[in-house]
């Protein structure tokens, strides 16, 4: 798990720092070199900065091209340069001048970076190197005589970043990795199919849905705030929230649930007690759950959308240092099974009455007086749904799984339909598209009637009786004859 954190920090802080680097330009006298600047979050204690030292590993073997792809090896890193795990991104070539490095590819890319920052920081933690001075996030630019590869390792976290300093360029590197003493926020949702917390769910309106959030404390933590945003079709169940603190919970004089005279666009605020953070730990681990519902319609009135994304997100300030932590969002959807009622002719036929059973034969309830989606036994009356003039019938606000449709009203004069499958796991509705229909077809004719009628029974027990007079007056005249003799 440490390697697993140790790499996810690398990539990150890679991610940011190579990726979104900012170029600006510097003229030197000599034309080479020029300038390494590191800009980040605004903190309230300039102590809490981080300071990147740099090394030096290669120069430009020919500054006078910008995209010059060969490089003169320094002499403390040679033996970096030669070790097996590099072979994939260069070439080593000796010269009486010196070791040369010449890429493989064009250009280095920022997963090659990575990887080459991952070694370096290995072999800066081994060897005793000299570097060429210290750029500390939002201080000086530090001042590069010459073109080439240059290291950058801050002094708080094992991630590390590789840049380029051409000829007449400088580097300004933004900072948008997370800051000293920032925590981390992951949310996620609980989705039944999976039976695990996921991205995104799909419910039943009224249906519980449980959150999971999970904060990871920084360094010298203090002043934590949870932000939370909630989509206007979802109602937040406040008594139903829990909180962890390395797996021990927390008790409730710890914090403050907020939900007056917050921020703009927050549901509710989580305040953290000023004492109770400052006893956290750098990686500790505090998790919140909670359950909310999501409604059949909004303080406005508006009907949910189905298949539409209803979103919650949440995000952690820390008022000391002013900045707060990337935002983490999760979706909830519901569904609708839409129902085309048709003859053998594909003509409408409306009054056919359905009700929809579940995966556990179940059968849908909808209550509109409570916006709510309940399943109950076919004895317990069942919300049965019928098609309109152009034959069409919907069954509102479900959850994603394969369904039953049975016909419990039939038109007159037509065969009904059971046991239709309805999929809405698989192909569901989507929003400002054609809606997608579940035709079921009737077909003219009655069933041969059960009950009503003498049938044929009567003819049975008419021909027995006939046989049985038979048999008996044989048996009276073979007795007669046998007395006359």
């Amino acid at each position: 798990m440490k390697n697993v954190k140790r790499i996810a920090t690398l990539i990150l802080a890679l991610a940011m720092i190579m990726a979104l680097a900012i170029t600006t330009f510097a003229t030197p006298a000599d034309g080479k070199g020029g300038t390494i600047k590191v800009e980040g979050a605004e903190l309230a204690d300039p102590a809490n900065y981080t300071v990147y030292t740099v090394y030096k590993m290669f120069d430009v073997a020919d500054g006078n091209t910008a995209d010059e792809n060969k490089y003169k090896v320094t002499s403390d890193w040679v033996d970096f340069v030669k070790q097996t795990a590099l072979e994939p991104y260069f070439v080593i070539q000796e010269t009486a001048d010196g070791t040369y490095m010449i890429w493989r590819k064009n250009t280095a890319s920022t997963a090659d970076a990575a990887a080459i920052a991952e070694l370096a920081r290995d072999y800066v933690d081994a060897k005793s190197l000299t570097n060429v001075g210290t750029a500390t996030v939002n201080g000086a630019a530090l001042d590069v005589e010459d073109n080439g590869y240059y290291l950058l390792v801050p002094n708080n976290t094992t991630a590390s970043g590789v840049i380029v300093v051409k000829n007449e360029k400088a580097k300004v590197i933004t900072e948008k990795s997370v800051a000293p003493g920032m925590p981390t926020v992951e949310k996620k949702v609980y989705e039944d199919s999976l039976q695990a917390y996921a991205d995104r769910n799909t419910t039943d309106i009224g249906e519980k849905i449980t959150y999971k959030v999970t904060i990871t404390a920084g360094q010298g933590a203090s002043n934590y705030i949870l932000h939370d945003a909630m989509d206007d079709h979802i109602e937040v169940d406040y008594d139903s929230g829990s909180i962890t603190r390395d797996g021990n919970k927390v008790a409730s004089d710890e914090f403050e649930v907020v939900t007056e005279n917050i921020c703009a666009g927050c549901t509710f605020h989580i305040v953290f007690k000023e004492t109770w953070c400052n006893g956290l730990n750098d990686g500790t681990p505090i998790i919140l759950t909670y359950d909310a519902r999501l409604l059949y319609k909004d303080a406005e009135g508006n009907k949910v959308d189905t298949d539409a994304d209803h979103n919650n997100t949440a995000w952690l300030t820390h008022t000391a240092q002013n900045v707060e932590t990337p935002k983490s969002t999760v979706s909830t959807q519901t569904r609708e099974i839409n129902v085309v009622k048709v003859d053998q002719d594909d003509v409408p036929l409306e009054g056919a009455g359905f009700i929809l059973r579940d995966n556990e034969g179940l059968c849908y309830k909808f209550d509109e007086t409570t916006g709510t989606v309940s399943w109950v036994a076919e004895d317990q009356n069942p919300t049965e749904i019928f098609s309109d003039a152009a034959g069409k019938l919907c069954f509102y606000g479900v959850d994603a799984e394969i369904f039953t449709l049975d016909e419990t009203t039939v038109p007159g004069g037509y065969t009904g339909v059971n046991g239709t499958s309805a999929n809405v796991r698989s192909s569901s509705i989507k929003a400002g598209k054609t809606v997608e229909f579940v035709e079921i077809v009737n077909t003219l004719g009655q069933k041969l009637p059960e009950t009503g009628g003498i049938g044929t029974t009567v003819f049975y027990i008419g021909g027995a009786a006939l046989v049985l007079c038979a048999l008996a007056a044989l048996v009276v005249i073979k007795r007669k004859e046998t007395s006359a003799q």
